[in-house]
């Protein structure tokens, strides 16, 4: 083995391990780093949605407190002055379902746009209930098909009462369907879930369940430990597989409606920017390493053609001498 194939060998060595472990330490950093951006991200998108998505909410909410200002000392003892209440507040507003309410003797008020059934009894409903144990707060319900419009709708109601002393309730639907497109704003890649839970585990916004479906009881059970963890995680991060995928969820509560916000990723995707800028940097490094190589060789090439050119002259130059002597 020649002198310079057993240097660049020695050297080739030394920068091979050194480029390795640099190369496995910086692209350690940089897929830390970039998982923790995609994870940021994921969360800085979740909060504008609800924060989107809540400021939707604020308009139909402040309606239902403009009622209770009609209201604030009770209702009207007249049931004609009462309802007539409803029936403005329903014209000036016709994009939505409708404004309705009732005294705690059942006696219903409504928009002219409402049919109520003959055998309906509000005290009954969820609605009432929830605003009720509100106790003056608005009470927001689960996503519903209305009785009143055939519609998927959440109500905000509003317990009334005069001299501390319960009148009954105010009550708006607020149609879900004005909301669904939040629900698929969020999504940047095809295998993007985005979907919201209520405290129960039913879906009321998803794109393939509705909110009589369950993440308990989907597909006979297969999803309820991962519904179990996002319920518990509350606002956290959360893997898990769906469909066989690996997927990280990021939960986050919406506070007016005690609801949650699901955005899950795969980690496929998560990772990937990752992984592009894992291969760049060791093609880098390789390439690098390649060019340093080869500037080493010829260097040393060219050293040894000097050394060798040295000692050729050193010895024409005593052969000469040798030569005057005699």
């Amino acid at each position: 083995m020649t002198f310079v194939k057993r240097a660049l060998i020695l050297i080739g060595v030394s920068v091979a391990v050194s480029f390795t472990l640099t190369a496995i330490i910086v692209a350690g950093l940089v897929s830390n780093f970039t998982e923790e951006q995609a994870y940021r991200l994921m969360y800085a998108n979740m909060r504008e949605c609800i924060l989107n998505f809540e400021n939707t909410l604020a308009g139909p909410a402040k309606m239902t407190e403009s009622l209770i200002l009609f209201f604030n000392d009770g209702f009207y003892d007249s049931d004609e002055e009462t309802n007539a209440v409803f029936e403005k507040m329903s014209l000036a507003y016709p994009e939505f379902p409708g404004f309705y309410g009732c005294r705690t003797d059942g006696t219903i008020f409504k928009g002219p746009n409402l049919e109520i059934p003959e055998d309906y009894n509000p005290l009954e409903s969820n609605w009432y209930n929830g605003a009720v144990d509100s106790s003056g707060e608005t009470y927001y319900s689960d996503v519903y098909e209305s009785e009143f419009s055939g519609q998927l709708v959440m109500t905000f109601s509003r317990a009334v009462y005069k001299d501390e002393e319960l009148e009954g309730v105010v009550a708006f639907d607020f149609s879900v369907e004005d909301l669904q497109m939040f629900v698929g704003e969020v999504k940047s890649d095809i295998l993007d879930k985005s979907f919201i839970l209520s405290p129960r585990g039913d879906f009321f916004m998803h794109e393939t369940y509705t909110a009589a479906d369950s993440i308990f009881s989907i597909e006979d059970g297969k999803y309820r430990e991962l519904g179990e963890k996002m319920l518990e995680a509350e606002n956290d991060f959360v893997f898990g597989k769906v469909d066989g995928i690996k997927y990280v969820f990021r939960i986050d509560p919406i506070p007016s409606t005690g609801w949650y916000y699901v955005l899950g990723k795969s980690i496929k995707d998560v990772n990937a920017f990752s992984r592009a800028t894992k291969i760049l940097l060791t093609v880098a490094f390789f390439i690098l390493f390649i060019v340093i190589m080869t500037i080493t060789a010829l260097i040393i090439s060219r050293m040894r053609k000097k050394e060798r050119c040295d000692d050729g002259c050193d010895a024409h130059i005593w052969q000469a001498s040798a030569f005057l002597r005699h």
